[in-house]
């Protein structure tokens, strides 16, 4: 991981071996890292700042991390860091952990107290869903982004609104629906009700096939609902390769307004990937085949948002989505 990450390409990497893991989910926002969802043992400790990890400063633990993580921006090893605090392997092995399948974290409430929560690895067969979440256990609700946030793509249209929000995951074809059915759903949706804005979120979207979104574009070229007031897309961290170039082209057809914050994905990069296996140890990874030139006078790490709204702890504490709230308010010039 170590050599891969030296590259400096994120789409060339060793797969993390899938070593017994954490019950836990451990996401950045604008304040730091955050306690968000766990198993049953841990549910008590929710939405708390993790501060330590076997007694080092969080920070000393992020810097080991990133020796081994690929990435060409900040906000895409925020990513990465945040999904490696839940592998054992990888933190014995940068002696993070003291001890092999198991840490103590040091979390920080709301009033400052910090408890030490000793946490053990479960192995693949026994690990739980995760059920308790730190959103839900606050307020009953989640911010849109985290809804349904595990399905390819869905949507939803807001009556009282008449707000269309599309929810865009995955750039792929889910096994029950392609994804230009998907989009002939939309057109449908579309034409039945009043549409005065139109919200495509990929601030869940890792990437895949660019190409699949195209006709999805092509309409909304056309529609009514095409101004910076009405039309927005949501964009994140999590908002890489093909899910990031979707983002730059919204931008670049349409004039949608871009709200959230700096991409996990670099305009201009590497991608196109093949897997390979390394013979001895049996490791397997991918690397780049080909280099994207999307942003020709732009060498900025990350594709910036027009309107910068980070996830924050307040916001999943309210159970609100910024992003969201932004967009509906937004008046019509």
């Amino acid at each position: 991981m170590r050599l891969t990450a030296l590259v400096g390409d994120a789409h060339t990497m060793i797969y993390p071996t899938d070593a017994p893991n954490y019950d836990i989910n451990i996401r950045w926002l604008k304040e730091g890292l955050f306690l968000l969802s766990s198993s049953d043992e841990w549910k008590d400790h929710l939405g708390k700042k993790l501060t330590a990890v076997d007694g080092k400063p969080i920070q000393q633990v992020t810097d080991k991390l990133k020796t081994v993580i690929s990435h060409e921006n900040e906000q895409w090893f925020k990513t990465q860091a945040a999904d490696l605090l839940r592998n054992s392997q990888v933190l014995y092995g940068l002696s993070i952990a003291e001890k092999p399948g198991e840490i103590v974290l040091s979390l920080e409430d709301a009033n400052g107290e910090i408890s030490q929560v000793r946490v053990k690895g479960t192995p693949v067969d026994q690990r739980d869903k995760l059920q308790y979440s730190f959103m839900k256990s606050m307020t009953g609700q989640y911010p849109m982004n985290y809804v349904n946030n595990g399905r390819y793509y869905w949507h939803l249209y807001m009556e009282d609104q008449q707000a269309l929000y599309i929810q865009y995951n995955m750039c792929s074809d889910s096994p029950g629906q392609s994804v230009e059915q998907f989009i002939d759903e939309i057109k449908q949706t579309v034409k039945n009700h009043p549409i005065d804005k139109v919200m495509v979120d990929l601030r869940n979207n890792r990437g895949g096939n660019s190409l699949l979104i195209r006709s999805l574009l092509s309409a909304i070229v056309l529609e009514e609902f095409n101004q910076p007031e009405r039309l927005f897309v949501f964009i994140g961290k999590n908002t890489f390769s093909s899910g990031m170039k979707n983002a730059m082209e919204f931008r670049k057809w349409t004039k949608a307004t871009l709200v959230g914050e700096p991409t996990g994905g670099k305009p201009r990069a590497y991608g196109d990937v093949q897997p390979f296996q390394l013979p001895h140890t049996g490791l397997q990874g991918q690397y780049s085949t080909k280099y994207f030139n999307n942003a020709e006078d732009d060498d900025t790490p990350s594709l910036m948002p027009d309107i910068l709204v980070e996830p924050s702890i307040e916001e999943l504490q309210e159970g609100r989505d910024f992003c969201l709230e932004y967009a509906l308010r937004t008046e019509r010039q």
